[in-house]
């Protein structure tokens, strides 16, 4: 109905008026800052990925084998995920997965997303963080943004005292690799 729609419209208006708040923080050089609490990395992953397969078909292989608990802020590692997978489906190849995997190790937890497709040259890899910026190929595709969604990544990584870095190859595709400690600051 009317009224469902108009609800989402201003949701999505409040988010994007909280990416440009946060994206500006980030330019000042502020971290975000976090609430975090204790929760399990596999399954805020699981749903979001039920959820984006609701709007882009099963398209989404998670990797985790066991639950990944930690004090983190959920609804930002969610963000996060939401954001690089999303960015997956719209810059990778249309006939392969978007492949998540989440591994813990002494302390830390490592989040990959992976597609296949175009790759990210060296020059385009190394602005992909900075507030504003978009590749070429994101230009040529016609596919709307801002260029906020990876510095938004970024700041929500570095406010859990991770880091978020990019590999991007012809012939591997292209990966984001986000390791944060499993107890945020």
């Amino acid at each position: 109905t009317t009224g469902i729609k108009v609800l989402k419209n201003i949701d999505r208006a409040d988010m994007m008026i909280q990416n440009l708040l946060d994206a500006n923080r980030i330019r000042a050089g502020e971290l975000l800052p976090l609430v975090v609490s204790s929760c399990d990395l596999r399954t805020i992953t699981q749903e979001l990925l039920e959820d984006l397969t609701a709007v882009h078909g099963n398209r989404f292989l998670l990797r985790a084998t066991k639950p990944i608990p930690g004090l983190w802020s959920a609804g930002q590692l969610r963000r996060v995920i939401e954001n690089l997978a999303n960015n997956a489906i719209k810059y990778g190849s249309d006939y392969t997965p978007v492949t998540v995997k989440i591994l813990a190790e002494k302390m830390l937890v490592t989040i990959s997303v992976h597609n296949q497709g175009s790759y990210l040259t060296k020059d385009e890899q190394d602005g992909l963080f900075r507030p504003y910026s978009r590749t070429a190929q994101a230009i040529a595709s016609g596919e709307r943004g801002w260029g906020l969604g990876l510095t938004l990544v970024c700041g929500v990584v570095e406010a859990h005292g991770g880091k978020v870095q990019v590999e991007s190859t012809r012939t591997q595709g292209t990966t984001f690799i986000v390791t944060l400690p499993q107890k945020a600051p």
